[in-house]
């Protein structure tokens, strides 16, 4: 996380897909914010407001 945020990754995606977790990490103020999906529910993105993705 500390080298996509030094280089300012505003947003990526960590997918388990044995878990069916999806993370999408915001970065906010120099760290990242993580917000966790899971099964069946809608994928959030800010920087792809139109993409719809479900987990």
């Amino acid at each position: 996380m500390s080298e996509y945020a030094v280089i300012s990754v505003k947003e990526y995606w960590i997918v388990d897909p044995l878990k069916n977790i999806f993370t999408v990490c915001l970065l906010e103020k120099g760290s990242y914010q993580l917000i966790v999906f899971i099964e069946n529910q809608q994928i959030i993105s800010t920087l792809f407001p139109a993409l719809t993705l479900i987990v």
